[in-house]
Formats: structure tokens, sequence, C-alpha cells
């Protein structure tokens, strides 16, 4: 069962690969809470901010060429694809690996918080613990996916950000001594759906209620791939930011400067 406690502040973006829908039973986010989410639509995805300038989303969301932050658009001036990242192969643990991207926006575009004030500061870095110590806890998912309309059977796209819990469920090994994340809202009702690919994973998972402008949130991974086993289980596969980080730090090092960008704030969490 999802946490109905009212929505605060927060930040993810989500994007989902195959015939899977939005975060089904999820909450709604407010409008006046959206933009201090940090969640970002674009290319049929989701994505998150991580800094003013720059958007992190899945690279199978292909050349996305502008993004909207409640309903502030801006539009894309490089797609910076992770070089081992494949579009060629089919949705697998393999490909789920490296299917990120880092977007550079052509002006940066600043997070509102509820007293409409700017976060100039705002910032979201990647999760550097130890992958090992993450199954069994909880994550937030933000999305812009589309809900599935039980009826007809037909996905309804009504742009509205959606928020969901979900569990690590497994570090899962993958070929090339890789690791992924592997994720299950099935206990609370939520499913990741078609444009909820690219959503950041967002660690600690918390109520809402504890959420604040200068929250902890640190990104687990990238939402890439749903799947669902029949009567048994339903999954979603994310992109593990321990396994890109090395090309993330690399990347927004010399393209913040020569942006003009303000710094990130590193902060490694220790787990609870």
């Amino acid at each position: 069962m999802m946490r109905r406690a009212a929505p605060a502040l927060a930040a993810a973006f989500a994007l989902v690969q195959g015939p899977a829908a939005a975060i089904e039973a999820g909450l709604d986010v407010p409008d006046r809470l959206a933009s201090a989410t940090g969640a970002v639509r674009g290319g049929g995805c989701s994505g998150m901010l991580v800094t003013p300038w720059w958007v992190l989303t899945a690279g199978h969301c292909g050349m996305v060429t502008a993004v909207t932050l409640a309903g502030d658009t801006r539009s894309v001036a490089r797609n910076l694809f992770h070089p081992r990242f494949n579009a060629a192969l089919p949705a697998s643990p393999e490909k789920a690996r490296f299917d990120v991207q880092l977007l550079a926006l052509s002006a940066p575009v600043f997070p509102v918080l509820p007293d409409r004030t700017v976060w100039e500061t705002y910032r979201r870095d990647l999760y550097r613990g130890d992958p090992r110590r993450l199954p069994d806890t909880a994550a937030d998912i933000f999305g812009y996916g589309g809900v599935r309309n039980q009826k007809d059977g037909e996905d309804t796209f009504s742009g509205v950000l959606r928020y969901g819990e979900f569990r690590i469920e497994s570090i899962e090994e993958v070929g090339g001594g890789g690791r992924i994340l592997n994720m299950d809202g099935r206990d609370r009702g939520e499913q990741f759906w078609q444009g909820d690919s690219g959503s950041a994973v967002l660690w600690p998972g918390r109520s809402y209620e504890d959420l604040a402008p200068g929250n902890d949130y640190v990104i687990l991974g990238v939402g890439v791939q749903y799947f669902e086993i029949p009567l048994i289980d339903t999954e979603t596969r994310a992109a593990l930011a321990t396994e890109f980080a090395p090309w993330f730090d690399a990347t927004l090092g010399p393209e913040r400067t020569s942006l003009g960008a303000p710094s990130l704030i590193v902060t490694a969490l220790p787990l609870p």
C-alpha cells in the first residue's frame, strides 16, 4: 500500500521500455510541488535534473530535443550517451547496465519551491556507497508515465507527475562483471508504465513529511526496463549508479566548467 502522506519536496524522473505503464497506484504530485522535485519529462520519457544545466535519463529514450520541468521548457544542446550503451541490443539486463545519457541544456532551469522561491543551489548527486547493502531498503520514484485504463486496456498520458515507493529487491550480476538494480513495487500496488523510463531511483525512501528543500536524496540508478512474470511478479530494472559514476563524473566535470554551470555537491550517505 502506498504511503498517503501529503507530498512535499523531492526529485526524480522515470522512463519505461516496453509495454509497461506509468507509476500505477502512485500519488499524483500537486502542481505547486512538481517543480521542486527536479523531475522532468521529454522525448516520451521522464528524467532527473542533476544540476540546473544537466538532466540524467535513459539512453533508450533516444535523441531528446527538449525537457520540461513543471511547465518550464528548455531545449537540449547535446545528448551525451554512455559510451557502452548499445541501442541495438534487445531489452535485457546487459543492456540495462549502461542505458543512461546526460542531456546538456541550452540554458539552466531552476526548480521553484512551493513558496515560489527559486532553488538556485539545487543539486542531485549519485549514490557512492556499497550497493550490496541496498536490498530490502526503500527508494522513491517520480515519473510522468501513462496510466492504463483497465476497461479498454488503453494508455492515457495525462502529463501528471506521479510518485511511487519501490523496494530494492536485488543487485543482479550481469555479463562482463557488471551489476544492475532490480526493484519491485507490487506489494504496494505501484508499477512503472510507458513514459516512466529514465526516472531517477532516489534513496533513502521516506515519507513526504520528511522532505525539505535541502533533502539528502541521492540517485541509486535510472529506471530503464519494466517486465512482468505473469501471475508471479512485476519488476523494474535500473542502471546502477555505481556502474556509470566514472562516466557521470568525467562528463560533468569539464562540461559544467565550459558551460558555466555550478559545481556538484558530492555527498556519500551511510546506510542505516
